[in-house]
């Protein structure tokens, strides 16, 4: 049902209003992705969320503008959650703000990850999705 959902998500996002958002990431993933298996991440990646995501908690995504990260940080912000992201340019922390509805993101080249996670999450985190590991991973583990 969720890949269904995903479907008209992608075609009909008028018909959402809480969803329309999801539009642009699924259209720019659209583009070098076949559709059959990007409704297969996204359904999977909606699941996961549904069970581990809860209203009013706080979600870090890394690699937060790439095809999967931008979809989970979406799919969290339907489910109530607080999302910040990172990302490797400040066009990409922009898009995911302002563009995709993150309460925030932040550029990993900037600063120390784990001085730039404690700013935008001072209360810490309660969901960490990992897209690359590493050092974000460690900030991650540090604010949980």
């Amino acid at each position: 049902m969720v890949g269904l959902f995903a479907l008209v998500v992608v075609f009909q996002p008028h018909l959402f209003s809480r969803t329309q958002h999801l539009a642009p990431a699924f259209g720019r993933a659209l583009a070098g992705a076949d559709l059959v298996a990007l409704v297969e991440v996204a359904a999977q990646v909606a699941g996961v969320l549904k069970i581990l995501v809860k209203e009013g908690e706080t979600v870090f995504v890394s690699g937060a503008a790439g095809a999967v990260g931008s979809l989970v940080g979406q799919f969290a912000r339907l489910r109530g959650a607080k999302v910040v992201g990172s990302a490797g340019s400040a066009d990409k922390v922009r898009w995911l703000v302002q563009e995709l509805g993150f309460d925030a993101a932040f550029n990993y080249k900037d600063a120390p990850v784990l001085d730039q996670l404690r700013t935008f999450a001072p209360e810490g985190i309660d969901v960490y999705f990992d897209n690359v590991g590493g050092d974000h991973l460690e900030a991650a583990i540090s604010v949980l």
